[in-house]
């Protein structure tokens, strides 16, 4: 069997199945997991850790080809490193980087009982595991033996060649990206000017309408969803995590009792670090506050923040020690008008 994959997103319109959604049905039953991807991003290798410390069984071996040579943000080095962790403690699998020669190829090949095998090859990274950014991507599904075979060939000779185990990696060989934009290639959230936001600045200084909405770090609160229940996959049972930057932060009826909160509706936000997007207040008291069009780009805002900063690693709970590392635990929200808001959570 033979299927062509894509994306979905706006304007190329795709009606055949997607990436993430075939993927996530292989891993049903799965023995061995053989990952093969150029890029990797902060949010699937937290999806990776999640599943994993769900007691997901089967062997995983995970090598990386493109970082080694370009440099990773140090959360994703240290999700990397915390996902390597535990696959060790569990047996499960190990996590390589390509470091003889760059490799952008994607190769997803799962093994089952007997010994038989299902693959996806084509463009999409790993990252697409829990995509924010709006790429299209093809990829072909198949279990054709005719393409298994040497795909579990040469996945083998590809780590035993030209890969080195994350264990064997000296940090001080990595070059590490401290300051990555958070919303690259992010359709729903836009680029502030300089100037602009100099001026959105003063605005929001000179603002008679302010509500500082406290971070709260409780298991499974508001920014740890992620260690909630997860979402059963109905079709296979399979229950996976939630998205790492799933957030949705529960206001306290001390502030949205005040008139001058927005009420059960959506407007824009400004962000301190120069960012613009849609949000919304729902439910009751209208307590419920999130981004519009996309639950995570709030939680992005947030714990990449956190992330960029080194006070969070990928795959772990936001704690009081995380925010008192980074600095602040609480955002600030001022008015600008009626439909407009600034957001601080800068240091």
């Amino acid at each position: 069997m033979i299927e062509l994959l894509g994306s979905g997103y706006f304007p190329v319109e795709w009606n055949g199945k997607t990436f993430i959604d075939t993927f996530d049905s292989m891993l049903n039953g799965a023995q061995e997991i053989s990952i093969a991807t150029g890029y990797c991003s902060e949010e699937s290798i937290a999806k990776l850790i999640g599943l994993y410390e769900k007691e997901y069984t089967a062997h995983l071996e995970l090598i990386i080809g493109m970082h080694y040579f370009e440099g990773f943000t140090k959360a994703q080095f240290d999700g990397l490193r915390y996902l390597d962790e535990i696959l060790k403690r569990g047996e499960r699998g190990n996590v390589f980087l390509a470091n003889r020669t760059k490799y952008h190829g994607k190769i997803y090949l799962v093994k089952y009982f007997p010994n038989t095998y299902k693959s996806i090859v084509g463009s999409s990274n790993i990252s697409k595991l829990n995509i924010m950014e709006r790429i299209f991507d093809n990829d072909v599904f198949t279990d054709e033996n005719a393409i298994t075979k040497p795909l579990k060939s040469f996945f083998s000779e590809l780590r035993d060649k030209n890969c080195v185990s994350l264990t064997d990696v000296n940090r001080d060989e990595i070059k590490i990206h401290n300051n990555r934009d958070l919303f690259e290639n992010y359709l729903d959230v836009e680029k502030v000017s300089p100037a602009k936001l100099t001026s959105l600045k003063t605005r929001a200084s000179l603002s008679n309408v302010v509500f500082d909405i406290p971070m709260k770090t409780e298991e499974k609160s508001n920014l740890n969803v992620f260690f909630g229940k997860g979402r059963e996959n109905t079709a296979n049972g399979i229950t996976l995590p939630r998205d790492w930057y799933e957030v949705e932060l529960i206001v306290s009826k001390s502030i949205t009792s005040d008139a001058s909160y927005p009420h059960k509706r959506e407007f824009t936000v400004y962000t301190d670090d120069g960012f613009s997007f849609q949000c919304k207040t729902s439910g009751d008291y209208s307590k419920n506050f999130r981004s519009a069009k996309d639950l995570k780009i709030l939680g992005k805002w947030l714990k990449g923040r956190l992330e960029n900063s080194g006070a969070l690693i990928a795959g772990k709970p936001v704690t009081e020690h995380v925010l008192n590392s980074y600095g602040r635990n609480s955002m600030k929200m001022s008015r600008l008008n009626d439909d407009e808001w600034f957001l601080d959570f800068g240091v």
